[in-house]
Protein backbone atom coordinates (compact mmCIF):
# COMPACT_ATOMS: atom_id res chain seq x y z
CA UNK A 1 0.00 0.00 0.00
CA UNK A 2 2.88 2.49 1.06
CA UNK A 3 4.39 1.59 -2.36
CA UNK A 4 1.42 2.70 -4.66
CA UNK A 5 1.35 5.97 -2.67
CA UNK A 6 4.62 6.31 -3.11
CA UNK A 7 4.48 5.24 -6.57
CA UNK A 8 0.97 7.91 -7.48
CA UNK A 9 3.24 10.77 -5.66
CA UNK A 10 6.07 10.52 -7.81
CA UNK A 11 3.66 10.61 -10.43
CA UNK A 12 1.78 13.53 -9.17
CA UNK A 13 5.00 15.45 -9.01
CA UNK A 14 6.70 14.74 -12.06
CA UNK A 15 3.77 16.02 -14.37
CA UNK A 16 3.59 19.04 -11.95
CA UNK A 17 7.26 19.33 -12.82
CA UNK A 18 6.85 19.20 -16.17
CA UNK A 19 3.38 21.46 -16.37
CA UNK A 20 5.27 24.25 -14.43
CA UNK A 21 8.15 24.11 -17.36
CA UNK A 22 5.92 24.35 -20.38
CA UNK A 23 4.06 27.25 -18.20
CA UNK A 24 7.37 28.74 -17.59
CA UNK A 25 8.44 28.46 -21.40
CA UNK A 26 4.67 30.17 -22.86
CA UNK A 27 5.24 33.16 -19.93
CA UNK A 28 9.29 33.65 -22.17
CA UNK A 29 7.14 33.69 -25.52
CA UNK A 30 4.96 36.19 -24.33
CA UNK A 31 7.10 38.50 -22.18
CA UNK A 32 9.93 37.75 -25.33
CA UNK A 33 6.67 38.96 -27.96
CA UNK A 34 6.54 42.04 -25.26
CA UNK A 35 9.82 43.29 -25.37
CA UNK A 36 9.73 43.11 -29.62
CA UNK A 37 6.88 44.62 -29.82
CA UNK A 38 6.38 48.83 -30.75
CA UNK A 39 2.80 48.98 -29.89
CA UNK A 40 2.69 50.03 -26.17
CA UNK A 41 -1.21 48.73 -25.58
CA UNK A 42 0.11 45.33 -27.22
CA UNK A 43 2.91 45.16 -24.96
CA UNK A 44 0.50 46.14 -21.76
CA UNK A 45 -2.15 43.28 -22.91
CA UNK A 46 0.83 40.41 -23.22
CA UNK A 47 2.45 41.96 -19.69
CA UNK A 48 -1.10 41.57 -17.80
CA UNK A 49 -1.26 38.71 -19.10
CA UNK A 50 2.18 37.42 -18.12
CA UNK A 51 0.78 38.61 -14.15
CA UNK A 52 -2.00 36.75 -14.52
CA UNK A 53 -0.35 33.32 -15.25
CA UNK A 54 2.74 33.70 -13.10
CA UNK A 55 2.63 36.61 -10.43
CA UNK A 56 5.51 35.44 -8.38
CA UNK A 57 8.20 34.74 -11.16
CA UNK A 58 10.71 37.21 -12.44
CA UNK A 59 8.57 38.14 -15.20
CA UNK A 60 5.67 38.78 -13.23
CA UNK A 61 7.58 41.11 -10.87
CA UNK A 62 8.94 42.77 -14.02
CA UNK A 63 5.44 43.53 -15.97
CA UNK A 64 3.88 44.36 -12.62
CA UNK A 65 6.70 47.15 -12.21
CA UNK A 66 6.64 48.12 -15.68
CA UNK A 67 2.67 48.52 -15.95
CA UNK A 68 3.41 50.65 -12.55
CA UNK A 69 6.10 52.67 -13.87
CA UNK A 70 3.65 53.22 -17.10
CA UNK A 71 0.78 54.44 -14.92
CA UNK A 72 2.58 56.52 -12.86
CA UNK A 73 4.50 57.88 -16.47
CA UNK A 74 2.38 57.56 -19.48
Amino acid sequence: MKKNLFVLLLIFISLSVGYCKDTMKDIEKLFNKSIKTENIEERKKLRQEIIELSPDSAYGYFSKAWILSFEINP
